[in-house]
This record gives C-alpha cells, structure tokens and sequence, in this order.
C-alpha cells in the first residue's frame, strides 16, 4: 500500500507540475479609422508552435527571442484578423514591433501593430486561429479603449472571435470574466487540492449530524474565499505585490502543512483560521491572471468580481460533491485520513522543491 501510495502521488505531482496556459493580452485603442493594437503572449506556449526553446531548459531567453523573432511573426500575423465588423478587414504594416517582456511568471513577446480600416469603424470585429486544435488556446484577456469608453472581454479555446459596438458605452464582458474565474479555480490543481486536504477530516468525519458538519464545511470555504478574495483584488490593484515564484512556494507549503496537521495536528481547531491565513497567500496566486490588466477602476472592479465569482462557483462545485462522497467514507476515517494527507504531501513537497529551487523534477 505504502510504494502504491507514493507511486501514485509522485504521478500525480508531474501532471500538476506541467506547464499551464498563460493567459494572453490583446488591447487596441482606437483612434478614428487607426487602431493600434498590441498583444502580449506567453513565449513558452508560442513554443509548442514555433521552435523557440534552443537549449530545451524549458525557459525562453531574451537571445531565443531575438533568434526566433522572424518566425514568431510568420507564425503569428496570418492567425490575427482585425476588421470593422462589415467584412472589411483593417490593414497594417508588417512586420510587427516586437518586445520581450520579463515577469515573475515567465517570458513574454508583446506584438505592437498600427492598423488601419478603409472606413470609420462602428464595430470592431477580432478573431483569431492561434495554436491548432491539439493544442488549446490560452485565455485571452481583451480590451478596447475608444475615448474614455473601455470594453473588456475574455476570448477563450472555445470562443476565438468576438464584436465589439463602438456605439455602445463601454462595458465588461461579465460572462466571460466568469467563466475565466472558473476555468482558472478547475485548472489550478494545487488549490483543489489544498481544499481537498482542509476538507478532508471534515468529509471523513465519524459525525452523523449532516448539519454540523455541513456549517463546518460553510465556515472554512467562507474565510478560504473571503481571504483569497482579499488579496486577490489587494494585488490586482496594484497594491499587494510579491514574487510568483514565492508565492507558488508558499501555496506548496500550505499544503504541505495542512496535510501533515491531518496526521499530526498542530495547527489548532479552528479549521477556519487555518483556511484563512493561507486563503491570503491563494489570493495572490490567483491575482497573477488580473494583475496585469489595464482597466479604469469601475471596468477593472466589475471584472474582478465576475473573476472572483466564478472562482468561488467552481470551489463549491467541487466542495459539495466531495462532502457527500466523504459521508459516504467515514466509515474508513482511520485509514483514508492519513493516506490521503500523506499523499497529499508528498505531491506538495515535489511541488515545492520544484517551485523554491527551479529543480526540474518532472521536465
């Protein structure tokens, strides 16, 4: 049981140590019948369609860039059609100005092009066919500033093209900022599991009263996301700013360290205290998909509720049916308990010396 254990748990801490999506930024400004538009993607998911990583280090440098700059723009023009809307297709001069962005959370190409529409545009028509059907889109982040309106929408793998009315005020895409909340919760597979192992004693539990242990449940999912929401807006305001890399430790850590509270408790009764001291530090790992994001107060507070609230849909989406099925398993508390929180751990700490120390474990 012991080597099946870890056997399991080291495998499934290389399938949550791969690489996720970036999200991606498109933002165009209009100004009469010019646009000046200007998208940001991540240069290592660029790499599953153009060969850029020539040490296979599984990083892009600034010199891979420079090297790979000619075919990142044969790759990616062709795929990007901006048009008015009417069939008219707004065009610009090739090729593109290109930038090589460095953040916490990886490396970046930002594309700028200067396009122009044969007449006054009265809505913008984007679409694109980046990365082929094996491999999915990133989230596309959009926004569009005309005056002082702003619209801001999110294009996803299922949703690459949209209409935006300039003759509209503008507006928030509150769908579709929702649904990247979601996407961004299911996807983060180091948070479900830090919910798993905080709910696990609960789920597990020899308790037959459904109701207390259901407001149990309720008080530690409301500090997890009432901290996390904190920091989330905290950091996507630009008030809160720390390291990815440390912050991604942390969040291992916290696993880590509730996993082993499971077994060994140390960290106090108050489970919902637990919850919300590093639901703060899961905040911040949530931000890094907001943070960047360029909107007026208003328009950048509607998004980050619609994000928050689909975070907090897809948890209880998860948390519920996990509740149930643990009712039906607490018969085999003395076993499942520290088997799960023993495996928990171990993904936890790979995902930590992988994280803290750039070891790849998993390439």
């Amino acid at each position: 049981m012991g080597r099946l254990l870890l056997a399991f748990a080291l495998l499934w801490s290389g399938v949550g140590s791969a690489h996720p999506l970036d999200d991606s930024r498109l933002s165009i400004t209009v100004d009469g019948v010019t646009l000046d538009l200007r998208w940001e993607i991540s240069l290592r998911d660029l790499d599953a369609m153009v060969d850029l990583d020539r040490d296979r280090d599984n990083r892009i440098s600034a010199e891979e860039h420079q090297a790979g700059r000619a075919a990142i723009e044969h790759y990616v023009r062709p795929h990007l059609r901006i048009d008015d809307a009417e069939g008219r297709v707004c065009e610009g001069a090739q090729p593109a100005e290109q930038s090589f962005v460095r953040r916490d959370d990886g490396s970046f190409v930002t594309l700028r092009y200067a396009l122009s529409c044969s007449v006054l545009p009265r809505r913008i028509g984007i679409a694109y066919d980046l990365f082929a059907k094996e491999h999915p889109a990133p989230l596309t982040f959009v926004t569009v500033t005309a005056g002082e309106r702003v619209w801001a929408e999110v294009m996803t793998d299922d949703r690459r093209s949209l209409v935006i009315d300039l003759g509209h005020s503008g507006a928030v895409g509150f769908v579709g900022f929702f649904l990247s909340g979601t996407a961004h919760m299911l996807e983060g597979i180091d948070h479900l599991l830090f919910l798993a192992v905080l709910l696990l004693p609960l789920m597990l539990t020899g308790d037959r009263r459904p109701a207390r242990r259901l407001v149990e449940a309720a008080k530690t999912l409301t500090a997890f996301t009432l901290a996390h929401g904190l920091t989330l807006w905290l950091a996507a305001l630009g008030l809160v700013a720390i390291p990815s890399r440390l912050v991604e430790s942390v969040i291992a850590l916290s696993i880590a360290a509730t996993a082993l509270d499971n077994i060994r408790p140390f960290l106090g009764r108050r489970r919902w205290l637990v919850a919300f001291g590093f639901g703060l530090v899961h905040g911040l790992g949530f931000a890094s998909a907001l943070g960047p994001l360029a909107l007026p107060p208003l328009e950048l507070a509607l998004s980050l509720f619609a994000f928050n609230l689909g975070l907090e849909a897809a948890q209880l989406g998860v948390a519920i049916p996990a509740l149930l099925a643990g009712y039906a398993l607490s018969g085999s508390r003395r076993t499942l308990l520290p088997l799960g929180s023993a495996a928990a751990g171990i993904v936890a700490i790979v995902w930590f010396a992988e994280r803290a120390f750039a070891l790849s474990i998993f390439p």
